[in-house]
């Protein structure tokens, strides 16, 4: 019995050994770190790259920020992107005061709230102003690339010194799974749940060139050691890969989500502003073929509703558009980044003026 036991011990042994050295093999030829988690294989492979590069860059039109991880690159003047002197969407600059006798409406949020691949005109922050006049001024401080929790920090810590009269979040589906990591675009704060609240984690964020610093000296290495077990690994990330796409009341990622919604709520109420939870669906959910985004749609909407949040979700409108104008996308192809259309910033734009005239705000 014993001899038996030892016997299957043994091969169970040697049939790891054998999946792993397989899977370090299968890995290493696909040029791929052996990483235990999704946010240190995205660190690896941004010190891999710069390492190769020889020096310590973020994109070219992001800049560090030790709070928020990275902001938008100042002044830039590019054919169809403009930014300010504080790196934010306009060729006007931001001034903390008020002008007298208007309302601001500010906008945080991620690429599609920023217009990405688009014409400064063309944004639906644009069209918004557009269509209030000037009555109205509207801020747009969204950046490319950030989760839900660097566009709630970013409220907190920037934009809420501008006296906004409404502030809108641009909630895109799947920013769900950015707030789960704490390395993307580069190195991120996130938040994690605490008692009934939240505690933020990771700031400041470390600048790049300490962290290209540490990985220069072997201080850090890519790969993270022999012992690292691609095979633990690759089980440990289909799990966390399984949890993102069950979507449901009990998710750790749907409970920092319903919070951020809370805190954000609490945040601009604070302020004496109104505040717009803008859910911006992918063209799956659109479609009524995304079983893991969906639910996470209708959660939004729900949980806002009961705590008393305004909550605004796009996909009824582009369903309608899209029923009624087929050939007329309100996202753009793969190929060009499948952000919103010029047509789905107008109907977004549209969207928010409907919202703003409910609320008697607008004029």
């Amino acid at each position: 019995m014993l001899r038996r036991l030892r016997l299957a011990v043994a091969t169970l042994l040697l049939t790891l050994a054998a999946l792993e050295v397989g899977m370090r093999v299968f890995v290493l030829l696909k040029g791929e770190p052996i990483a235990p988690n999704e946010s240190i294989e995205n660190e690896w492979e941004w010190a891999d790259e710069h390492l190769r590069a020889g020096r310590a860059v973020l994109e070219s039109t992001l800049a560090y920020d030790p709070v928020l991880g990275w902001r938008n690159v100042a002044s830039l003047r590019l054919p169809d992107l403009t930014t300010n002197a504080d790196g934010w969407r306009s060729a006007s600059e931001f001034e903390r005061a008020k002008p007298a006798g208007r309302r601001r409406l500010v906008f945080v949020g991620d690429s599609y709230t920023f217009g990405f691949g688009l014409g400064d005109a063309q944004t639906f922050a644009a069209l918004t102003q557009e269509r209030l006049g000037a009555g109205w001024e509207v801020l747009n401080f969204a950046v490319p690339g950030y989760g839900t929790d660097q566009q709630l920090l970013c409220y907190e810590t920037v934009a809420r010194q501008y006296a906004p009269d409404a502030v809108v979040l641009g909630f895109f589906l799947r920013d769900y799974s950015r707030n789960l990591t704490d390395f993307r675009t580069y190195a991120k704060p996130r938040f994690e749940l605490e008692g009934e609240g939240l505690r933020l984690v990771g700031v400041p964020v470390m600048a790049p060139e300490e962290l290209y610093g540490f990985y220069l000296r072997g201080e850090r290495r890519v790969g993270g050691g022999f012992w690292c077990s691609r095979v633990w690994a690759d089980i440990r990330g289909k799990w966390a890969k399984g949890r993102e796409r069950d979507i449901d009341d009990d998710s750790p990622g749907w409970q920092l989500v319903a919070r951020m919604q809370q805190r954000f709520r609490d945040a601009v109420r604070q302020d004496g502003a109104l505040p717009l939870w803008l859910v911006i669906p992918t063209d799956d959910v659109v479609a009524g073929e995304d079983p893991t985004f969906q639910p996470l749609a209708e959660l939004a909407v729900t949980h806002a509703a009961s705590i008393g949040l305004d909550c605004l979700d796009l996909a009824p409108k582009f369903r309608a558009h899209d029923q009624a104008h087929p050939g007329d996308s309100f996202h753009r192809p793969p190929e060009e980044g499948g952000h919103l259309s010029v047509t789905g910033n107008a109907l977004v734009a549209d969207a928010l003026m409907e919202w703003l005239e409910r609320r008697g705000v607008a004029d």
